[in-house]
């Protein structure tokens, strides 16, 4: 029947641009259309009908009020459904100590779009802690923003504009690839997935990999194809030098590839802590060191982002949106961008079991908004059986002498037997006995 109102606002509306339809909709299925016609229209008379209530509303010129309203049933609109299920532990049983994960799926199971709506997650505090989510996210691309390479043999050239960027692993000729990806416009996102996209135009096969570190001080590109200039194997700005010539940047890798081959795209995954550090605090973001390992014989020469748009360096990222309340007791997002007719979401939240329980969380899909203005909500819970941590007795009894398994009368025979506790808190004591046959031993 929305359509039908819909229609007929359509047509008055385009008889007199004053007059207006307002839809006030204070329960899902029940509506209330409210007319206010502002002045008299200019057509001799307007007819409403309505199916569902089985009735004709006529009106002429000389009576038509200046508002009226009538109350009829139209079919649903926007309606939020919410289904929570648990995925790990799949047993539906954890232990204190084990990561426990719920995924919930949002969908919008009426016939019109959903604007906005809110998510809540509730969980019991004395027995989970939140870790984190998945979901909610959407796939960016991000270009390169600066990048050079410097070399040893070369420790005041700068390369900052060349199309083609160096990594090298040879003493006295060691080459060292720097990219940089602006993130500030992120702010307020959560990484999910990262992931470095870098053309090998030469150098793949033949033993050789591909290093990812984190750089940790900040750098110039330069203005050089091939010449002196900054930044460069000793110096990283015009007034600062890098603390290790060839360039700062972290011991621990963020990415690798092994054995890359030529004239296409490589790919690795990038850490995800160390992407969101940058997102959030983006004067840490110095970019990253791309280094070759394995093979002292060969360049691997990547595509700078001076070279063809189709073979630049970036970033394929997967962002969510940021929880805007983490409590102690639930998780809560805020005017989550809308669902249209038919679709859905899905999230995985994480949390962490501290102590036992038979632990039910609840999921609240609220505030759904339609696109005339109503409201919907909807919510669905799922357990887990939490056991307290516990001490694990493990036995293992091997024969020592004879090391041959067979043994005379009057010999010795020894037995090793190790008691383990396989479990994950202390045993204050285990009761122990030997059982042997008498008449032999």
């Amino acid at each position: 029947m929305r359509s039908l109102g819909m229609k007929f606002f359509n047509t008055i509306k385009n008889l007199n641009k004053r007059e207006q339809l307002v839809f006030k909709t204070p329960k899902k299925g029940s509506r209330k259309l409210v007319f206010d016609m502002g002045i008299i229209p200019t057509i001799a008379s307007l007819l409403l009908l309505f199916s569902t209530v089985g009735a004709s509303i006529f009106f002429t010129k000389n009576n038509i009020p200046k508002s009226f309203s009538v109350e009829t049933t139209i079919d649903a609109v926007g309606q939020i459904s919410v289904s929570k299920t648990l995925i790990s532990p799949a047993s539906g049983t954890a232990v204190v100590g084990d990561t426990v994960t719920f995924q919930v799926i949002v969908s919008n199971t009426g016939g019109d779009d959903i604007a906005s709506f809110d998510l809540i997650d509730s969980f019991p505090s004395a027995n989970l802690q939140y870790l984190n989510f998945r979901g909610l996210a959407t796939n960016y691309k991000v270009l390169v923003n600066k990048d050079n390479h410097a070399e040893d043999k070369w420790p005041a050239y700068n390369l900052g504009i060349n199309q083609l960027l160096y990594s090298r692993v040879m003493p006295g000729d060691n080459s060292i690839t720097y990219i940089d990806f602006d993130l500030s416009s992120y702010s307020g996102l959560t990484a999910q997935v990262a992931e470095l996209n870098i053309y090998l135009e030469d150098g793949g096969g033949n033993g050789n990999n591909l290093e990812v570190y984190g750089m940790t001080s900040p750098w110039v590109e330069g203005p050089h194809v091939d010449d002196i200039g900054i930044s460069n194997w000793t110096e990283a700005t015009s007034t600062t030098s890098w603390n290790t010539p060839g360039g700062d940047f972290t011991s621990t890798q963020l990415g690798s590839i092994a054995t890359p081959t030529n004239n296409n795209y490589l790919s690795t995954g990038l850490t995800i802590d160390t992407i969101q550090k940058w997102i959030d605090s983006p004067i840490q973001n110095h970019g990253i060191a791309v280094l070759s390992s394995g093979n002292t014989d060969d360049w691997m020469e990547f595509r700078s982002r001076e070279a063809a748009a189709n073979k630049v360096p970036y970033l394929d990222l997967q962002l969510g949106k940021t929880p805007d309340a983490i409590n102690s007791n639930s998780v809560v997002w805020n005017n989550i961008p809308g669902l249209a007719a038919g679709t859905s979401d899905t999230i995985e939240i994480s949390f962490l079991a501290t102590d036992a329980c038979i632990c039910i969380n609840e999921a609240f899909g609220e505030n759904a908004l339609d696109v005339l203005g109503g409201t919907s909500s909807d919510s669905d819970n799922a357990s887990v059986t939490i056991l307290a941590a516990a001490g694990q007795v493990s036995i293992t009894n091997t024969l020592i002498t004879p090391s041959i398994d067979t043994a005379f009368i009057g010999d010795t025979v020894r037995y090793k037997i190790v008691l383990s506790n396989t479990g994950i808190v202390d045993l204050s004591s285990i009761p122990f006995s030997e059982i042997f046959p008498s008449a032999n031993l």
